[in-house]
Order: structure tokens, then C-alpha cells, then sequence
């Protein structure tokens, strides 16, 4: 799939995602518990490529996303994508 962003990670990263996932030796079922020594689990140990926290999704903006999806509150929705397509 492309321009797919989720909260779960972003298309354009999704494989260097998988392989930071293998490399880590991590066993876990949930894919977003685990250190994928990146950018984000750096800055907090709960996060990662894999688990994008909301303010990066925020930053990194949704106008190349054909498909979106976060674990966020509606108001959120109302937000971002008030002023989209009007």
C-alpha cells in the first residue's frame, strides 16, 4: 500500500519499519513494544517508527495521505481535516 498514515507507522517507512522490528530481537506480539533505537523511541521508549506518536503525525502532516487512521479523539478529525475540500 502507499500514502497510508496510521498511528502504527506510515507506508513510505514500512519497510525499514519491519527490519528495525527483526534487528531488534524483540519477541513481542505488539509490534510498538519494543526499542527500535529510531528517532522517536530515542525521545520516549514507548514510541517508535512503529508507533508514531500524535504530534509527529501532526507535524508530518496528512496532505500526502490517501488513507488515514489515529487512535485519537473525533475532535481531532474536526481539526485537521475542518478546512480540507471546501
Amino acid at each position: 500500500f502507499e500514502r497510508v498514515c496510521v498511528n502504527k507507522g506510515y507506508s513510505y517507512d514500512a519497510h525499514q519499519t519491519n527490519l528495525r522490528f527483526q534487528s531488534s530481537g524483540s519477541h513481542s506480539i505488539s509490534r510498538s513494544e519494543y526499542n527500535a533505537h529510531d528517532i522517536y523511541s530515542k525521545q520516549d521508549q514507548r514510541q517508535n517508527r512503529g508507533k508514531v506518536p500524535f504530534s509527529s503525525m501532526k507535524e508530518i502532516g496528512f496532505e500526502d495521505c490517501d488513507y488515514v487512521a489515529m487512535e485519537e479523539p473525533h475532535i481531532q478529525w474536526d481539526n485537521i481535516f475542518r478546512n480540507w475540500y471546501r
